[in-house]
């Protein structure tokens, strides 16, 4: 489902509640041009007004998220990624706090695998 760009990072933050002990969430980035979302939508499909506005031969980013049941997607202007950017790392690192640490290797092990 295709979204704005509030709607999306909302809806970004519910997807990782969801799936913070029993799911992943993967979040891609993909540059495409506005004529690409033309073709890829279905028949009778009517274009935002922001995505109308952009079809000036701006790339744009298609930024899509899903945890393999639940997917969501927006498009970004070029003039605007940089300020979503921060926007979705800020949403991301918020989410961050499920993340495993990295067991470290002792010393020991270290200079044992020096040696040989």
């Amino acid at each position: 489902m295709r979204l704005e760009h509030d709607g999306f990072l909302h809806q970004l933050g519910k997807l990782y509640e969801a799936s913070r002990d029993t799911h992943s969430v993967w979040v891609t980035l993909k540059r495409v041009e506005a004529a690409a979302l033309e073709k890829s939508k279905p028949k009778g499909a009517r274009a935002p007004a922001d995505e109308l506005a952009a079809a000036s031969g701006q790339p744009q980013c298609l930024v899509r998220a899903t945890n393999g049941k639940r997917k969501i997607s927006c498009v970004v202007d070029a003039p605007q990624i940089a300020r979503f950017q921060l926007e979705l790392m800020t949403v991301m690192r918020a989410n961050a706090d499920g993340l495993k640490k990295k067991p470290k290797a002792s010393k020991k092990a270290k200079l044992s695998l020096v040696e040989q």
